[in-house]
């Protein structure tokens, strides 16, 4: 693949472990109630966490709220974030790579992560490789909509033809592709590491 210039990376199920993995039962735990109640309250909150019109702190709240926790919200969201740093597990071999790419290609975050997991993975440095950071909540937009990618093409200092967008779901590999970018699927690091191999782009 000539010409690439710009890689854009997914974050969530590419370096980290996604937050719908994670968020629910964090939650669930936290508030010492059934899974399927802080799942059902994730999901119905997820469309405005990922464009910024909640935070999860609001969520958080709502439970405490509703199941009559004694603790402040300050209180929750510390040990929210302790929780989430041990399990939202940080790729190692995807990181490592991220790194070596960042000294060829100007590297570019694009994800629909949330305000709190924003703030855990820059403390812990998740980002550094990174050129910049788009982040849905912070555009108020999110993947797969054209308008995120829209916005997405307006931030990078390249032509939609010198990106590599990579993500491990097919609405926003499809949207991006609509977009003019380069595109590829992967699910796991051997088959991203021989995509990148073949294209000589690693």
């Amino acid at each position: 693949m000539q010409g690439i210039t710009t890689i854009i990376f997914d974050v969530g199920g590419v370096l980290i472990t996604p937050s719908e993995k994670v968020t629910p039962f964090i939650l669930s735990e936290l508030f010492q109630v059934p899974l399927e109640k802080t799942l059902a309250a994730y999901k119905a909150a997820i469309p405005d966490l990922r464009v910024g019109k909640m935070g999860l702190r609001d969520v958080m709240n709502t439970l405490r709220e509703e199941y009559g926790s004694q603790r402040s919200i300050e209180e929750l969201v510390a040990e929210y974030k302790k929780y989430y740093l041990k399990q939202a597990l940080v790729d190692a071999e995807m990181a490592d790579m991220a790194r070596a790419l960042s000294s060829r290609y100007t590297l570019v975050a694009f994800t629909n992560m949330i305000d709190l997991h924003i703030d855990c993975n820059t403390e812990r440095g998740l980002f550094a490789a990174f050129a910049d950071t788009i982040f849905s909540s912070k555009i108020g937009v999110a993947k797969p909509s054209p308008e995120a990618f829209a916005r997405l093409l307006g931030a990078v200092k390249a032509p939609a033809s010198a990106c590599l967008f990579l993500d491990d779901k097919e609405e926003n590999i499809s949207q991006a592709l609509a977009q003019g970018l380069n595109a590829y699927k992967f699910t796991t690091f051997a088959e991203l590491t021989g995509y990148l191999q073949k294209e000589g782009l690693l």
